[in-house]
């Protein structure tokens, strides 16, 4: 009898191993589970369950691998929730989680890659800020809306896909991520917004869509490695240090489109041998084009009525530089 008992609970036990085995290679876990993976074999616990709105039945980590079940099926990564969970490397998301809340896996220092589901429609703020370690994520398409600084220091991270649903990404969504070689902007996209890209040092190449009408203040700021970019016609003005610091750049168009460029918009842009000003544009301000060391020869349109201080300081190589008489001031 003890014998038949014993068999029963092994036949038993193979089973439930089997479930397991066929759930792992089918990539996605039940709607009221997550599965995870750490660097040292223990569980992933923080304080972000507290804004959960379901319980939390188990959360165990065997054999290489660790799930979390829930009471019911959950429909978001909540605010916090594996914050500072510096012991995980790998994490997927059941089918059921429609937005990734602010804040979600903020400072997890070992994550290296994430399954981020189709139906996601939202990264919130902060979402990814600090995951050092990862280096590549796939945004789905659906997803309207990055937050404010969801990328934010994500060194590691080398590529991005962002889908032609994205219609707005917040203020530094990528700043630092100084391993990122390339982006697409979609034409879904109108605005670039403060520091979006700023630190991105690794960046060598961007494509701006014609459905951009304003690139943020610091957008591109130390973009290094970035040698060209087209400024859309679409594109009004180009702020205060949109490209600060792009030494890497060699040449620069701004379309008839811009009326305005802001204060040390090209500053020590120290590789940039030509730029074309439109008509449009009335005044040079202040530092635009401090320290571009490579420019040799510039003509300022007429229509501009004013030149700002320290507009030109340090142009070492700059040779020849045309007034028009509709310059009032110089500074």
């Amino acid at each position: 009898m003890k014998r038949n008992f014993t068999r029963l609970l092994l036949s038993a036990v193979l089973m439930m191993c089997h479930t397991v085995m066929a759930l792992a290679q089918l990539g996605t876990p039940l709607n009221n589970e997550i599965w995870y993976t750490t660097t040292d074999g223990q569980i992933c616990n923080t304080s972000g369950y507290a804004h959960l709105e379901v319980g939390i039945k188990n959360n165990q980590y065997s054999n290489g691998h660790g799930t979390i079940e829930f009471d019911k099926e959950i429909t978001s990564i909540v605010e916090s929730m594996f914050y500072k969970c510096s012991n995980l490397t790998s994490i997927t998301i059941p089918n059921s989680v429609k937005s990734i809340g602010e804040s979600a896996f903020e400072d997890c220092f070992g994550l290296t890659s994430i399954t981020i589901p189709e139906g996601v429609t939202s990264i919130g703020k902060r979402a990814f800020y600090g995951c050092s370690s990862l280096t590549s994520i796939t945004i789905p398409e659906g997803v309207t809306s990055i937050g404010e600084r969801a990328f934010y220091s994500c060194s590691g991270l080398t590529s991005v896909t962002i889908p032609s649903s994205v219609t707005s990404i917040g203020e530094s969504a990528f700043w630092g991520c100084s391993s990122l070689t390339s982006v697409t902007i979609p034409s879904s996209v109108t605005s670039i917004e403060y520091d979006t890209f700023s630190g991105c040092s690794g960046l060598t190449s961007v494509t701006i869509p014609s459905s951009v009408t304003s690139i943020g203040e610091s957008a591109f700021w130390g973009c290094s490695s970035l040698t060209s970019v087209t400024i859309p016609s679409s594109v009004t003005s180009i702020e205060y240090d949109t490209f600060s610091g792009c030494s890497g750049l060699t040449s620069v168009t701004i379309p008839s489109s811009v009326t305005s460029i802001g204060e040390s918009a090209f500053y020590k842009c120290s590789g940039l041998t030509s730029v074309t000003i439109p008509s449009s544009v009335t005044s040079i301000v202040n530092s635009a084009f401090y320290g571009c060391s490579s420019l040799t020869s510039i003509t300022i349109p007429e229509g501009v009525t004013s030149i700002g201080k320290s507009a030109f300081v340090g142009c070492s190589g700059l040779t020849s530089v045309t007034i028009p008489s509709s310059v009032t001031s110089i500074g």
